[in-house]
């Protein structure tokens, strides 16, 4: 049983094509990706990211994580990767104490795209041990 091949959609650009290029179904079999877009990344990676109960609503845990994502609690809650865009990774970087928490060494970049016409970004962050 494999996951389906994915298909572009009206919220997936060209860095998550590159993305996607780059590591469809190469992360870990049981790994979690957290995304504040909840339906972009298992598309991008073919991977779970157990942020819903239903397609519409969020569930309330995923939405105290998505308010406040520190790498810490991510990985308490069972998310193994972060994707982000532009808007996300401005929200971390902009917030010092979770620009601290990010740029500590439980965190690695695994990959990095950015659009050089543009402010358009994806990052993907691996989380290793980051759990207090």
């Amino acid at each position: 049983f494999g996951l389906a091949t994915p298909s572009a959609s009206y919220y997936l650009d060209d860095q998550d094509g590159l993305m996607y290029a780059r590591h469809w179904d190469e992360l870990a079999p049981n790994a979690l990706v957290f995304d504040e877009v909840p339906s972009r990344a298992p598309v991008v990676f073919g991977r779970y990211t157990s942020s819903s109960s239903t397609w519409y609503t969020t569930r309330p845990e995923w939405q105290a994580l998505a308010a406040n994502p520190l790498p810490t609690a991510l990985q308490a809650a069972g998310f193994d990767y972060l994707y982000a865009d532009q808007e996300s990774w401005r929200k971390i970087q902009t917030s010092a104490s979770l620009r601290a928490a990010w740029a500590a060494p439980c965190v690695r970049v695994l990959d990095e795209v950015r659009d050089p016409d543009s402010e358009n970004l994806r990052i993907l962050l691996a989380l290793d041990t980051c759990i207090e």
